[in-house]
């Protein structure tokens, strides 16, 4: 019936209607056909992840959505790769599988799948937030050398239903933006040497770090673009009161010329073993 409303509507106006009045009835329908089907977003978390969900009209969604009604994609990863899917990642620590659909390259998905039983639901909706507040600041100051995706969380259809080996599915998983970036070996190496590096480069990096610090700022997840650009950092959950993380664990093996400059800037005492 929601797919049938939304074709008469682009049909006889021409577009989709307001998102907000889409995700209401998104919201009833699922609640209306999935009575049996525990636990379901409640009002509350239904409230918390709303300002970051995936409009209705977004490209990612036109070409995800039907798929995850076809089929219950996220049991695990063979149940993910039946669907035409194509995994990138699959983390052995949190269990954690990124991937993407050939029919939208540009966008990855990433989830825990049901067969983990493991909350995940606080994860995917902080690091939606911590990634808005980065491009709200990249916004702010016109920043250009460093990126970060665009986040947003898609709830899963309640139909199908997960296999009967587990009790419920995912409410919900993060889509996003699919950065053009280097392996970690590879990106490390370029930190080291120091290459695509500048002043203006690390300069827009300490004016994002120090409006957004974060925790867990390494080489796994702040890397340069293939292009060496760019500086990315994505899949952070976990804000900071400072910029320690990254003076300890990146800063220390940059270039002399490129360590003092770093150090200069911010106020850490720098390590004398190197």
């Amino acid at each position: 019936m929601l797919h049938l409303f939304l074709l008469i509507s682009v049909l006889a106006f021409g577009h989709y209607p307001e998102v907000e009045y889409f995700y209401e009835e998104a919201w009833e329908y699922a609640e209306a056909s999935t009575l049996d089907l525990s636990p379901y977003p409640d009002d509350a978390t239904k409230e918390e992840i709303r300002p970051y969900l995936l409009p209705a009209d977004h490209p990612a969604y036109l070409a995800l959505d039907p798929l995850f009604r076809r089929s219950h994609v996220t049991y695990d990863q063979e149940s993910f790769t039946n669907a035409g899917f194509v995994i990138l990642c699959a983390k052995r620590n949190n269990k954690l599988i990124v991937g993407y659909h050939p029919s939208c390259p540009e966008y990855v998905v990433k989830f825990v799948p049901d067969c983990c039983r493991i909350d995940v639901k606080l994860a995917l909706i902080t690091r939606a937030e911590v990634a808005r507040r980065m491009r709200a600041v990249i916004h702010q100051y016109s920043i250009t050398k460093i990126v970060t995706p665009d986040k947003w969380i898609y709830p899963l259809p309640p139909q199908p239903k997960p296999p009967h080996l587990v009790d419920t599915g995912r409410e919900f998983l993060l889509v996003e933006t699919r950065l053009d970036i280097l392996d970690t070996a590879s990106s490390r190496a370029f930190w080291k040497n120091g290459k695509p590096l500048s002043k203006e480069m690390l300069h827009e990096l300490y004016t994002l770090l120090k409006n957004v610090p974060l925790r867990d700022t390494t080489f796994r997840n702040v890397r340069f673009t293939k292009d060496l650009k760019h500086i990315a950092l994505f899949d952070f959950q976990y804000p900071s009161n400072n910029l320690d993380d990254f003076n300890t664990r990146i800063a220390p093996f940059l270039p002399a010329k490129w360590r003092r400059y770093w150090f200069s800037r911010v106020s850490f005492v720098q390590p004398t073993a190197l």
